[in-house]
């Protein structure tokens, strides 16, 4: 999918995400194109219910991309509205340039979706 994060949000179809099996592992891989990264991946839907759980999301990034050092370039964590929706306000993490691995590194990243 692709799209700007907005109030609401608009996605579109995309084939920026490959995936790829070898005999190291199975990645998902995102290809920018033209230095725009304004791609999503959107995972499955799930219920927290009443929030009494607190869920951990993590997951290993590997920084294939070289972008523009002066580039605002972040990633962020959004999750849904009752409807299905995104928009700003479901932003529950940012990853700034520094906390985001440097190129041809791998690091995990981790949020809370619900405090």
């Amino acid at each position: 999918m692709k799209g700007a994060l907005a109030t609401p949000t608009v996605l579109e179809e995309s084939k920026g995400w490959q995936f790829i099996s070898s005999m190291r592992g199975s990645n998902l891989v995102l290809n920018g194109r033209d230095g725009a990264f304004d791609e999503w991946l959107v995972t499955p839907m799930t219920n927290f219910d009443d929030g009494s759980v607190n869920y951990i999301v993590s997951f290993a990034l590997q920084n294939v991309q070289d972008t523009d050092p002066a580039s605002d370039l972040s990633l962020s964590l959004v999750v849904s509205d009752a409807d299905g929706n995104f928009s700003e306000s479901g932003v529950v993490k940012t990853w700034t340039r520094d906390e985001i691995p440097q190129l041809y590194s791998i690091g995990e990243l981790s949020a809370m979706p619900r405090e």
